[in-house]
């Protein structure tokens, strides 16, 4: 079978690879950086689905909005991802929290309180690969947004059901792998 349709997770993967400092156990950068990727791919998503992106070029919106947005466009709005937007929503707030508190009794409650809405809503959260709760939180988020948009490019009909689950099942097996592995 053509694997092609797998291309643009990959794709996605290299992104994160290149941009998200791994290296670093800071965790406003880790915050900051997940954030960044989750909003550069949420843009994108936006710029590749309107009819004309040229009158969104300096587009910005506040970070639920945009999510919300990115839900209304998409012609499936999957049960299964749920978790994900969700996810986005409390690393929008961890993020926030983060900038706007220098206390970092406070900082550390909202990063375990981001953690925990991952851990919660992904269900194989347990079975990643990795030490670094934060960093494979991210990793999951970004995996399963990545998926989610990428699914999105085949609407449901008779001849892309394998295709989509195919897409599914490759970013489940990325999102396992882990964020230790990233530099395959």
């Amino acid at each position: 079978m053509d694997e092609s349709f797998v291309k643009e997770l990959d794709s996605s993967l290299e992104v994160f690879n290149t941009y998200f400092p791994n290296e670093r156990d800071d965790v406003d950068i880790l915050i900051l950086r997940g954030h960044q990727l989750a909003e550069t791919m949420l843009y994108s998503f936006i710029r590749k689905t309107v009819s004309n992106p040229k009158h969104i070029e300096s587009f910005f919106i506040s970070w639920e909005p945009l999510v919300s947005l990115v839900r209304a466009l998409m012609q499936d709005d999957e049960e299964e991802y749920t978790w994900v937007w969700k996810s986005l929503i409390k690393l929008a707030k961890t993020r926030n929290q983060i900038a706007h508190n220098i206390n970092p009794d406070i900082q550390s409650k909202h990063v375990a309180d981001f953690i925990n809405c991952v851990r919660s809503q992904f269900s194989g959260f347990n079975n990643v690969v990795g030490d670094d709760d934060l960093k494979k939180a991210i990793y999951i988020v970004y995996c399963g947004l990545s998926t989610a948009l990428a699914l999105e490019k085949y609407p449901y009909c008779g001849a892309t059901y394998l295709v989509r689950d195919e897409i599914h099942k490759h970013g489940q097996e990325l999102i396992s792998k882990g964020i230790s592995v990233q530099s395959t």
